[in-house]
């Protein structure tokens, strides 16, 4: 039943010595922690998870560049700030542009010459993130690729695959996950409208239903090229009373100062839980179906990355 594939899901992460809201794969202690190479974390999303409470926070507390510095609690660690006249973005979306405008140069090179001068000036590592580096697989919708952006930044950094840790967030009940991609990115009132009709938009939905609602294939994807991944339960964070960032920050950013999984000075800037979007076309019936099927699809997906 769907409660089962959450606890399989929950206690898979706990196999490995992890805390129940987080799961990792290809850690290596003697590498992520006693290292002196600086690392890159790679924050992908998904869509429609706390994604952009997450961008904006360490926007807000770890971004750096010529003027602006990290809070002293991130130890060496940053976001790249990239400001230019060609940035029309706010910050906590400035990467979105690796992955949605790969032929305009121009913005490339401004924030890849960013990112180089913060991981210049960084002693620990740099944090970067967008949304849109969920639109792995075969995308045929958005034709993204945000794979080939990981392999370019990691030879302009002269980084190994061990130097990056890709990171993706993972909402539960699901159902409420779907219903917020449906209302936030799809015009339709009704959802038998919205999951099966034939039009300009059955690419999209079939992309989004196969990324953004399926972060444990996302993870495995990345793992399948050889860099750490990690997944991690937000709602699970948010009932042990942090959140997304701070684990990233505490679990994943080795030297920042932490305390009770919460960062120092931070300890009050901690995400609640997403509002939740009701879908009233559907039956409760439905949507117990519904969420079922999608933890199934979860469940294969987190034991198919286990085995690796």
């Amino acid at each position: 039943n769907e409660v089962d594939n959450q606890e399989a899901i929950n206690d898979d992460a706990d196999s490995d010595g992890d805390d129940e809201y987080l799961s990792t794969e290809n850690y290596d202690d003697d590498i992520i922690y006693d290292s002196f190479n600086k690392k890159l974390i790679v924050f992908v999303g998904p869509h429609e998870t706390d994604a952009i409470d997450v961008t904006k926070f360490f926007v807000n507390y770890a971004s750096a560049n010529d003027v602006y510095e990290p809070l002293e609690s991130f130890n060496g660690w940053s976001w790249p700030l990239i400001e230019d006249d060609l940035i029309e973005k706010p910050p906590h979306h400035v990467f979105d542009y690796l992955v949605t405008d790969p032929g305009r140069e121009d913005i490339q090179n401004v924030i890849i010459e960013g990112i180089i001068d913060t991981w210049n000036n960084s002693t620990k590592g740099v944090i970067i993130g967008s949304l849109n580096f969920d639109a792995v697989g075969a995308n045929p919708y958005s034709d993204y690729d945000p794979i080939g952006v990981l392999y370019r930044l990691e030879d302009e950094l002269g980084l190994s695959r061990e130097d990056v840790t890709v990171v993706v967030n993972y909402r539960s009940p699901r159902f409420d996950h779907w219903s917020a991609i449906w209302y936030n990115h799809f015009v339709s009132d009704d959802y038998e409208d919205f999951i099966c009709s034939d039009d300009e938009q059955s690419d999209k939905r079939w992309e989004w239903l196969d990324v953004a609602m399926n972060p444990f294939k996302i993870a495995h994807i990345y793992h399948d090229q050889g860099w750490n991944v990690a997944v991690i339960d937000q709602e699970s964070a948010i009932n042990a009373g942090t959140d997304t960032s701070h684990i990233i920050a505490c679990h994943l950013m080795e030297g920042v100062n932490c305390a009770n999984g919460l960062i120092h000075g931070l300890e009050d800037v901690v995400s609640g839980y997403e509002d939740v979007i009701p879908m009233n076309s559907m039956t409760e019936d439905d949507r117990r179906e519904l969420e079922q099927l999608f933890r199934e699809r979860d469940c294969n997906y987190k034991y198919e990355l286990k085995d690796k």
